[in-house]
């Protein structure tokens, strides 16, 4: 089962969440409240609504009413898409507005026009198209019809003067076709007709049955209609109830298993209109589902949670999925296991599997020994194994064969010999065992881990080298006709069983020399899998290799199975159906139910009803037939823009779907160049896996993973195409990409002003600005350029002066207090000279001429990843011949720059560096994981340390991109061309 947690370390704002929706794009609103804004504390936040998309929080604020929201209890999804938004204005002051989530616009709903507050309103019910809400004034109650054009149609009004009681959230309104039902926990349950006639109430007592109602009020705590039955639960009351509309009474319902403790308790439908029973007590969560004749039948149940708290719920499909909102400030995702993906052992790292019988498997794990697994009826049990007194626990198991009542595998460095009747083991040492094949009645071949290629003749118990094979780690093993093909980790090795010659095809030949497995299928042959996720045909005969498949996400081979015109590889980044006739994949993870994505090496065998297939975390069995991958109607929105307005001089966001929807241009004024980018993928709130990625002026794709978000800190001006793609988990396209045209404005080119000095002075004059304009902007980049270089010089002068007189001066006395056996001032002198050395470092990198530029990168970053907390990573190529002097000095400076921000301001624990040499440019990419900042805020304040970065990258003639945030750690990307 896969369960996400999302809190406000995520962007979700509410501390308690009472009410949740999809809309019609599958995203989902909620509403609740906040600790933040109570009636009782003094605060100027406002309360949102907040969409979800499955990644990212965006809070649409609610309007200004007459006093200050402080809660939302109800969203309510009509049939236009609109939604009803219920909520309090304070104690006893409710209000109803429509929202519409496309424009997020509100309108206020006036139920009694002209009311004074306070106002009390009952939730919504909707029946049979129509919806219903109730609403009090004094002791009087009002129901009353809602119509899609807001207009209020009262039914009827009831006067109690007996009970003190007030509409709220725990008022329920059941509509009958003959009367309707009402009642809260401080009205007793009423009957009316439906012209306002009083038919039936029940008994106002607090103590109805000591047994099941705990002595509270009998009042409805929950209730679904299914199957035309309108079932209720009463408060603190265990029993399924329901209403028997021939007596008007509320009855238990008389069959067995209708009995369901809880703490809290909520009874939702799906967007099926399948309901389901989530009960919470204790810690312990379960979905139940209600059976006519069989009662409550438990679809899940787990703990999960350290007490029971309030929640709300909501589901499209509850046999599939669930989202919880717990009133602690958390937003649950739980993923249901697939019905088509069986899991067995799913805590178990799995090896090798063999079939003992028709419907019995034996499962070799890792390191937790044998197991049985029977498919008919699903249970696993232990294999236990024996030798002698002495209980034997395989492990990293190869491979199992049977042979009669005999089992042949291997224990690490054992070949282990299995009586299956008896589960008494022998063994047979020599040397750990990394892969393992049949090749004859008699022997196996085995291989190791820099050794050598081994044979085990089982008659006679003996193993024999083959083959000296001290540099290779043998992987993987296939053999045909004599013909051992070995997978290693410099190529592939051939060894001739018969004539004992052997061949080695290392890099000269593979793409990807390092291979993880090999296999031989008698169509299509030897087969070999690599560490990068390439297939290759092996051809003994001709000698040749022919690539028959790249794996998009570069994920190893771990096996692979075949069915009539399917290959299935399984990889280290889940399950690939792939056709080799039109060179189509399907991608399967553990979305699709699969228990881990990682599959193991050596775990896979074709049941001939089905596939057994092992990961990092359980075992799968699945018929390769009924397996489908779901494809929803998936669209990529842009849902959040936000840019500088010239009009108001501040950064304005849109969020307004049907001006987004619409938009083709984007224009950035020169007073402010940020712009930011939110989109998402509709119906794919449960963050099915996918990923995005965008590129300007059809340049390389920027692979951004599942960052939902672009910021452009300050685009340089000019015009641009950005398109935008989202991506499957198969690497193939979502839909249609989103694609804007940018006008980012220069520096004149929008005053009017500009214009009519144009106009008046003529092109004479408009040269002779537009020269001067560029004479500065030249004079600006010599200066700043001249300054880094002056501030260069300056560092190495300091840096000479303190390692030739300062450095000499420190040793002198470190050998004269050494002479003296002054052996404080010597240790003294001696820290004092390294610090010397190490600021004569820092203000200038010798190790530039020394290392070059490549090397010199590589020993800054190890150096910091050495001396300080932070864990630093490093792919760095080799980009020496592309840059002068000065350009090695200024690239090398920006890094260090950078990586100085992540140690004093980041707080990062994380910190990676890439260099990559591109056919046109060098991308530098540096991120880290720390608190972030407001990029638009730096820029904003003129941040001196962003303006340095910039300078050098434009000294470079390269561009630079900053994606940050609070929270967000730091992504610096940098893309300089090649001269």
């Amino acid at each position: 089962m896969l369960h996400k947690v999302f809190t406000k370390q995520d962007g979700l704002k509410l501390d308690y969440i009472d009410t949740m929706v999809y809309d019609d794009d599958g995203f989902i609103w909620l509403g609740g409240s906040s600790l933040d804004m109570r009636e009782i504390i003094n605060s100027d936040k406002k309360l949102s609504l907040q969409r979800f998309n499955g990644k990212t929080f965006h809070s649409i604020p609610l309007p200004k009413l007459k006093k200050p929201i402080t809660n939302i209890r109800q969203l309510l999804k009509r049939s236009d898409g609109k939604f009803y938004v219920l909520g309090a204005m304070g104690s006893g002051n409710n209000f109803l507005l429509l929202f519409n989530p496309i424009t997020t616009e509100f309108q206020e709903i006036e139920i009694v026009p002209n009311y004074p507050l306070p106002l009390q309103l009952s939730s919504i019910f909707q029946y049979q198209g129509e919806d219903y809400i109730l609403y009090q004034i004094e002791q009087t109650i009002t129901v009353a019809k809602l119509s899609e054009a807001l207009e209020v149609e009262t039914l009827f009004t009831y006067t109690d003067t007996e009970t003190r009681f007030s509409i709220d959230e725990y008022t329920v309104f059941i509509p009958f076709k003959e009367f309707c039902l009402l009642g809260d926990n401080h009205l007793p349950v009423h009957y009316f007709n439906w012209d306002g006639t009083l038919l039936k109430k029940e008994p106002n007592t607090r103590r109805v049955n000591n047994k099941d109602g705990e002595g509270v009020r009998r009042y409805i705590d929950e209730y679904a209609i299914q199957d035309g039955i309108t079932y209720i639960m009463l408060y603190r009351n265990p029993q399924l109830q329901y209403v028997n509309e021939k007596t008007m009474a509320i009855e238990p319902v008389g069959i067995a298993n209708t009995r369901l403790s809880s703490q809290h308790l909520k009874i939702s439908k799906d967007s099926k209109g399948n309901a389901s029973w989530i009960a919470s007590e204790g810690g312990t969560l379960s979905v139940q589902k209600l059976a006519p004749n069989t009662g409550f039948e438990t679809h899940f149940k787990r703990d999960l949670f350290s007490s029971s708290e309030a929640f709300t719920t909501l589901s499209s499909d509850i046999a599939k999925e669930l989202w919880i909102g717990r009133n602690k400030g958390e937003l649950h995702y739980f993923q249901f296991p697939s019905q088509t993906v069986r899991t067995f052992l799913p805590d178990v790292e799995m090896r090798a599997i063999a079939a003992l019988d028709k419907n019995t498997y034996i499962i070799a794990t890792e390191m937790e020994g044998w197991y049985t697994l029977n498919l008919e009826d699903n249970s696993v049990a232990p294999f236990s194994i024996s030798s002698g007194a002495i209980d034997i626990i395989p492990n990293s198991s190869r491979a199992i064969f049977k042979e009669g009542n005999t089992l042949w595998s291997n224990n690490g460095g054992h070949i282990i010999e299995i009586d299956i009747p008896t589960q008494e083991a022998k063994t047979y040492r020599h040397y750990p065992v990394l892969s393992m094949v049949k090749a004859t009645d008699s022997t196996f071949i085995y291989g190791t881990n820099g050794y050598a290629l081994m044979e085990f003749n089982k008659n006679t118990k003996e193993h024999t080298q083959l083959l000296d094979t001290k540099e290779y780690i043998l992987y993987g093993l296939a053999i045909n006709n004599a013909v051992c093909v070995a997978a290693t980790n410099k190529g592939v090795i051939t060894y001739n069983l018969i004539s004992k010659e052997h061949r080695i095809y290392g890099s000269e030949t593979l793409e990807d020399p390092f291979l993880l497995m090999a296999t031989f299928h008698s169509e299509y042959g030897f087969l070999l899998g690599s560490r990068s996720g390439n297939i290759y045909h092996f051809d003994p005969i001709q000698k040749t290799f022919t690539t028959k498949y790249k794996d998009v996400f570069e994920a190893g081979i771990a096996t692979l199975l075949f069915d009539e015109k399917l290959w299935w590889i399984n990889t280290f980044n889940g399950v690939v159906a792939f056709n080799p006739n039109d060179q189509s994949i399907t991608r399967y993870s553990e979305k699709d139910g699969f228990s881990h994505n990682e599959t193991n090496r050596y775990s896979a065998l074709d049941t001939g009803d089905g596939f057994l297939v092992g990961t990092i975390a359980g075992i799968n069995y699945f018929d390769p037939k009924a397996l489908t991958n779901e494809t929803p109607d998936w669209k990529l929105h842009l849902l959040s823009l936000k840019n500088y307005n010239n009009k108001t001089n501040s950064l304005t966001t849109l969020q307004d779907r049907s001006q987004l929807d619409a938009l083709q241009e984007i224009v950035l004024p020169q007073e402010n160049k940020t712009l930011s980018l939110d989109f998402a993928l509709s119906n794919n709130a449960g963050g099915k896996e996918h990923s995005f990625r965008y590129r300007l002026n059809d340049e390389d794709w920027v692979d951004i993973k599942e960052q939902q978000f672009i910021s452009f800190p300050n685009l340089a001006a000019g015009n641009y195409i950005l398109e935008i793609e989202a991506l499957d988990f198969s690497g193939n396209r979502i839909g249609e990409p989103l694609r804007y045209s940018i006008y980012s404005k220069d520096f004149f080119y929008n005053q009017w002003w500009f214009y009519l000095l144009l106009l008046l002075a003529g092109f004479g004059i408009a040269l002779y600005l537009l020269r001067q304009s560029s004479q500065k902007r030249k004079i600006q980049e010599q200066f700043s350029g001249a300054l880094l270089v002056s501030q260069e010089e300056e560092r190495t002068r300091i840096a000479k002066e303190l390692h030739d007189s300062i450095g000499q001066q420190l040793t002198l006395i470190k050998r004269k207090a050494q002479t003296e056996n002054k052996d404080e001032i010597a240790a003294l002198s001696h820290k004092t000279l390294e610090e010397v050395r190490s600021i004569s470092r820092g203000l200038y990198p010798a190790v530039l001429k020394q290392l070059g530029l490549s090397e010199s990168i590589e020993q800054l970053i190890l150096e910091i990843d050495e001396d300080t907390s932070l864990f630093c990573t490093a792919e760095i190529d080799n980009i020496d011949s592309y840059f002068s002097k000065e350009e090695s000095l200024n690239f090398y400076r920006f890094i260090q720059e950078c990586i100085n921000n992540s140690l004093k301001h980041a707080e990062a624990t994380n910190l990676l560096v890439q260099v990559k040499d591109l056919p046109k440019s060098i991308l530098l990419q540096i991120k880290d994981n720390g608190k972030g900042f407001e990029v638009s805020e730096a820029i904003k304040n003129n941040s001196l340390g962003l303006k340095t970065l910039k300078e050098r990258i434009r000294l470079l003639r390269g561009t630079m991109q900053i994606h940050s945030g609070p929270a967000k750690g730091t992504v610096i990307n940098c893309e300089i061309p090649k001269k």
